[in-house]
């Protein structure tokens, strides 16, 4: 797995926050979402991402993976960050799938996580991202801290 945490990023690498709208831009194979950040929009968000994974050709692994990297990521935003507005960017090409998870200000860093201690009741999202995923960044557009992971293809 390979983290890092990069700033200055050019801002049309990410979706931008539109309210609660789906932008399907016909120059990119993907989709973004902006929702509420509110965990009643787990579902939804779930679902933008299978569906766009699907719409782009993934593999049924691939989306799984994606499934449940966005679930993990989503919920640590929501319930470390408290921003308004959560956006979710899923786009494809011809080396897979790169998702991105805006609003992840509380993350200063990511490392490679530790295996969680078995009797902790939380604290296995990031462990399980690293695991799923083939490359996770933390790195800030415009002051906003957003999460990018990237799945491969086979």
């Amino acid at each position: 797995m390979w983290w890092t945490h990069r700033s200055g990023f050019d801002t049309s690498e990410v979706g931008q926050p539109r309210g609660m709208a789906r932008d399907r831009s016909t120059s990119h194979r993907g989709g973004s979402l902006s929702i509420a950040a509110d965990f009643a929009n787990l579902a939804a968000i779930r679902a933008h991402v299978v569906d766009t994974a699907r719409e782009t050709g993934a593999p049924a692994d691939a989306v799984e993976a994606l499934e449940l990297a966005v679930s993990e990521l989503a919920t640590n935003v929501i319930q470390h960050d408290g921003g308004d507005v959560l956006t979710v960017v899923l786009e494809a090409d011809d080396t897979g799938w790169t998702l991105d998870v805006s609003n992840a200000d509380g993350l200063t860093t990511v490392e490679a996580p530790r295996r969680p201690d078995p009797s902790q009741r939380s604290g296995r999202g990031l462990f399980l991202v690293d695991a799923l995923m083939d490359r996770v960044e933390l790195f800030t557009v415009g002051g906003t801290q957003h999460l990018r992971c990237v799945k491969l293809s086979s």
